[in-house]
């Protein structure tokens, strides 16, 4: 029981009406702003998971183009070996040869380790982007919990100060106290 309840029963204050308004306005208040905050915080959740999404689609695309530029670059390297090779009348075969050929398998290693980033990348990106997304669902329910509760609580106390309850003191029967408007 509220101390301006028992207040209330005893007579020592009276109910004012404008007091009950405006609680009722500050409790309206209150929950409007909790559901505005419930709002925002989902469209930024939103807004962040979007930017991660482009992010992750502009993660795999960079690792595509260094992968190519790494394959083009390895192509002309290689090409310009075994034309000096050539030019020198060395023949390809044996270790010539073998060399070529390492060359080209970890240039398709150093390749793959490429793409693979830009797919880490990627996907360090769409988790985030999960992650923003939950985030604001999150604070949405919180805030619109809390406007449920302003205006439960707002509803509660107006009705206290509207209608407090009658209070039996003992013994089940009429304890000699009026409540504010029950006078004879």
């Amino acid at each position: 029981m509220f101390p301006t309840q028992r207040m209330l029963e005893r007579g020592l204050i009276q109910f004012e009406p404008f007091s009950a308004t405006a609680m009722a306005i500050y409790a309206a208040a209150s929950a409007v702003s909790a559901g505005i905050g419930a709002i925002s915080s989902i469209q930024s959740g939103r807004r962040a998971s979007n930017i991660e999404k482009q992010n992750a689609v502009i993660a795999g695309q960079r690792a595509s183009a260094e992968a190519k530029k790494h394959r083009e670059d390895t192509i002309r390297r290689l090409g310009t070996t075994r034309a000096a090779f050539g030019a020198s009348g060395v023949d390809m075969l044996g270790t010539p040869d073998d060399v070529m050929r390492d060359n080209e398998l970890t240039a398709g290693r150093e390749n793959a380790l490429i793409l693979w980033g830009g797919l880490g990348q990627s996907t360090d990106h769409l988790n985030r982007a999960k992650s923003a997304r939950a985030q604001g669902i999150s604070g949405g329910i919180a805030g619109f919990g809390q406007m449920a509760g302003s205006l439960l609580t707002a509803g509660y106390s107006y009705n206290q100060m509207t209608n407090p309850p009658r209070v039996d003191l003992g013994g089940g029967g009429f304890n000699g106290q009026f409540y504010p408007g029950e006078r004879p």
